[in-house]
Parts: C-alpha cells; structure tokens; sequence
C-alpha cells in the first residue's frame, strides 16, 4: 500500500473516494490472494476492511462505550 494512506504528518488526510485511492492496491492483493493459494476464495482489502467493520465485537463495543463515558473521544 503507497505510504500516503499509511503515514500522516499531524492529522490524518480523509480521502473523497477510499475505494477509487485503492482500486490498484486491491487489484494488487487479490492477484496476490489468487496465486498464494489456489483453494481460497479471491478477495480484496476493500471487501476485508468492510467485513471487519461490519464484524462488531460487542464486547469491545462495550470497553468503548465504557472509555467514551470516561470523556475519551475515540471516534
């Protein structure tokens, strides 16, 4: 993955289209998945990102909510 979405300099940068920004490196990664192992299922890291996030662990969801009334801001 091309560094300007993995480092920033004092904020983070918030991209207009993430998919758009990662269309290569999907591509790239689901050559890779592809040749890797011929018996798995070809995916992207877009597809990955989202089944994670779509994926809530509701206990961790409740250490958040937990850390957000302590008047942390983690969002």
């Amino acid at each position: 993955m091309d560094m300007k979405y993995r480092v920033f300099e004092n904020k983070y940068i918030i991209f207009d289209d993430y998919l758009g920004e990662l269309k290569d490196y999907d591509e790239e990664m689901s050559t890779y998945y592809d040749l890797r192992d011929a018996n798995r299922r070809v995916d992207s890291f877009s597809n990955q990102v989202v089944a994670k996030l779509n994926n809530v662990n509701p206990k961790r969801q409740e250490i958040l909510n937990i850390i957000n009334k302590m008047g942390f801001d983690l969002i």
